[in-house]
């Protein structure tokens, strides 16, 4: 893929032109099977026991008046292990 390719798909992506279809899990069994609340409360746990705490720094880009503004918020999350498996959540 050229550059130019990749840069014209990014813009659209930006602008809101592509975005996947939201399928709220009807067609998806696997994520369907999932129960939610248990899977938040096991992060939660995991994050909690194992995890490491991390300085995260977000940006994000807001338009007020066709001016873009730029504004950074940083903050410490607890990050769980990255060596745990699918087979745990089912």
């Amino acid at each position: 893929v050229s550059a130019l390719t990749a840069q014209r798909h990014n813009e659209r992506i930006r602008e809101g032109i592509i975005s996947p279809k939201a399928h709220v899990n009807q067609l998806n069994k696997h994520a369907s099977k999932v129960d939610l609340a248990w899977l938040v409360k096991w992060f939660t746990k995991l994050a909690v026991e194992t995890g490491e705490v991390v300085p995260v720094r977000v940006h994000t880009q807001r338009k007020v008046d066709g001016v873009a503004k730029k504004y950074y918020s940083s903050d410490k999350y607890i990050m769980p292990p990255p060596y745990f498996t699918w087979e745990r959540l089912y």
